[in-house]
């Protein structure tokens, strides 16, 4: 799990705390996942790869906008938006691995080219 994940999770986590003990506000993260690097590969696909690769940085770009769209509402909206983000632990972390996982694969490809 990333850095980022763990801290949305923790932040809910404590959140949910807070309202139980009948405290008010709540804490955000302030991070977003950043798209663009993979928004240029995807777009530009300056690589030599598969269908699949751009398929995967395709999913891992739609999920990154979801959640970043998400965590834009969790202050006014986190009866929905906790709930949310908690629903797609599994599926980002799938998403962000499979992704990794493929970019990892060609980077190395790539390295010894040269």
């Amino acid at each position: 799990m990333t850095k980022f994940k763990k801290k949305v999770i923790k932040s809910i986590q404590a959140n949910q705390e807070k309202r139980k003990e009948g405290k008010s506000g709540i804490a955000v993260p302030s991070e977003r996942l950043i798209k663009s690097a993979a928004g240029l590969l995807g777009v530009d696909r300056y690589v030599d790869e598969d269908k699949a690769f751009f398929e995967s940085a395709s999913r891992y770009i739609t999920h990154a906008i979801a959640m970043n769209h998400v965590m834009e509402r969790w202050n006014y909206d986190w009866e929905n938006a906790e709930p949310w983000l908690l629903s797609e632990e599994k599926s980002w972390n799938s998403v962000s691995k499979r992704f990794e996982e493929r970019v990892k694969a060609s980077l190395e490809k790539v390295s010894t080219r040269f």
